[in-house]
């Protein structure tokens, strides 16, 4: 069975290893929102704290550029420290349940 386009990308993503850490930046939750579209183009984000080497961007890049089927690659860097907090007043909400019965008449 062959892979997906988005198995190959974190197949590739995992072999990138931020030096500061020893954690691939997968497994260290460093890439976010990723992307594709039908025709091979791929967006991310990565965060990239100030200790950070920022030659795991460039890296990002070169592995996903030799991911087979991705013909674009956009990267937006992003700080983690400038994360909103979630405020401390904020309740946690469930996801709303689907199920098969008819929706109620108004």
């Amino acid at each position: 069975m062959s892979q997906t386009l988005q198995e190959r990308i974190a197949m590739a993503l995992s072999t990138v290893v931020n030096p500061r850490t020893g954690v691939n930046v997968v497994s260290g939750e460093q890439v976010r929102d990723i992307g594709t579209t039908l025709d091979g183009k791929v967006h991310l984000t990565v965060l990239l704290a100030a200790t950070d080497d920022p030659t795991i961007v460039r890296d990002v890049r070169q592995v996903l550029e030799r991911v087979a089927g991705v013909t674009d690659v956009a990267i937006d860097i992003k700080d983690p420290a400038q994360r909103p907090k979630p405020r401390a007043d904020a309740l946690p909400r469930a996801l709303p349940v689907m199920d098969d019965r008819p929706a109620a008449a108004p």
